[in-house]
């Protein structure tokens, strides 16, 4: 999802079980990333321009079962860095699934 603005909560994604990669970009009404969480077959997770948050916000997926990715974008080196310590994860790289020639 990206740039809806008017979006505030999301509903809990725990019964999407295929689900594996969750983009988020520019979604300035949103502050609770629980309901992302709870998707466990979760595997990467790209939360990208989301400067409104906290590195605290990414505390919901320490310990998340299967996510082996995240790149976190929150406006400044110092807060990317402290949530990519509270995931303990390698940062990903963003690679589009089509190529343009």
């Amino acid at each position: 999802m990206q740039a809806l603005k008017n979006v505030t909560t999301l509903p809990s994604l725990a019964t999407l079980r295929n689900l594996r990669r969750v983009h988020l970009e520019t979604m300035k009404g949103l502050s609770n990333l629980q309901p992302v969480a709870e998707a466990r077959g979760l595997e990467e997770l790209l939360a990208i321009d989301m400067r409104h948050l906290s590195p605290d916000a990414f505390r919901v997926f320490a310990g998340h079962p299967r996510l082996r990715r995240a790149l976190v974008g929150l406006g400044s080196e110092r807060k990317n860095a402290a949530a990519q310590e509270i995931l303990s994860l390698p940062e990903t790289t963003y690679r589009s699934e089509f190529e343009f020639k």
